[in-house]
């Protein structure tokens, strides 16, 4: 049997193949049908996630998506995405795996290419996919994504550990903003940091931030414009003199809670016709014509 990984076919010849990636993707294998992923109890994260797939027509790299919907539309992580990086190489190309570290953190590939994963929330299911990017032969061969698959973190203690890296402060996790107000981040000290680096998104898994940049001080304020009714994410890490790993990710509601009351719109006053007043005329003089008959006929009978 030929084993095409390290088979060099003889130059001039003419070659047909069978694209067998063309109409379905690989087979995810675990976690799978909701699986319970058990929590650090010292940490109280999410402990290690271990998400294995089958190996398909020599499969090389790979694309993976980390959801909170069955539609994945709310991305928590896109590894090895066309549009944001190369693609994800595994250790073993017969039995591909990717391994998150507890509480999230950064994964790398065979290549030393890098991503970062934020932890994931307990009592939360997730979905996942994966799809083929690459193959050994070398071919840029894009497959359909594959079945998505489902797990949830389970239940776990308070969170008493600290995350590694600065300590956000101020907005707090979830909070809301008006639409108009410019927002200040801060963060605690970190060590003997004199550099920060600072990234601003709209997107939950960090991608296309608005703002990255790096400052000396433990404050940022964004003058930008924002959405109103949208979310925004955030983060920081040292850079001097020394990199420490990314801050957790915080969130904050832009007109939420904090919003400006919306003025009610001001009622027209209804014009009143000029007959409608013509009526109300002649009923009162109707009217007071009627009390001076009923006086008269009054004092007539008392005369009488």
């Amino acid at each position: 049997m030929i084993d095409q990984r390290t088979y060099a076919p003889p130059a001039g010849g003419l070659w047909h193949y069978r694209d067998t990636l063309a109409w379905s993707g690989p087979s995810p294998l675990q976690p799978s049908n909701r699986a319970a992923v058990e929590f650090d109890p010292v940490s109280g994260r999410a402990s290690e996630v271990n998400m294995t797939w089958r190996f398909k027509s020599l499969s090389k790299g790979y694309r993976i998506q980390i959801a909170k919907d069955r539609n994945f539309n709310q991305l928590v992580t896109d590894i090895g995405s066309a549009w944001s990086g190369p693609f994800y190489t595994p250790f073993d190309y017969d039995n591909p795996a990717l391994i998150i570290p507890p509480g999230g953190g950064m994964v790398k590939d065979r290549n030393g290419s890098t991503w970062v994963v934020h932890a994931l929330e307990a009592g939360h299911p997730y979905y996942w996919r994966v799809r083929v990017r690459n193959v050994l032969p070398g071919d840029a061969i894009s497959s359909p994504w594959s079945y998505g698959e489902t797990f949830i973190i389970m239940e776990g203690l308070r969170v008493t550990s600290p995350y590694y890296g600065p300590q956000l402060l101020y907005p707090e996790n979830g909070c809301g903003c008006a639409c108009d107000a410019p927002v200040a981040f801060s963060w605690s000290p970190f060590k003997t940091t004199g550099e920060y680096k600072f990234e601003l998104s709209e997107n939950p898994d960090m991608s296309a931030p608005l703002v990255s940049t790096e400052i000396n001080t433990t404050a940022y304020a964004y003058k930008g414009a924002v959405k109103c009714n949208s979310a925004y994410y955030w983060r920081v890490m040292a850079t001097q003199p020394a990199p420490s790993e990314w801050s957790a990710v915080f969130s904050y509601k832009v007109g939420y809670a904090g919003q400006a009351a919306v003025p009610a719109e001001k009622v027209p006053l209804t014009k009143t016709p000029l007959f409608a007043w013509v009526m109300i005329a002649i009923g009162l003089m109707f009217i007071i014509a009627m009390g001076i008959i009923m006086v008269a006929i009054t004092r007539a009978s008392r005369s009488g």
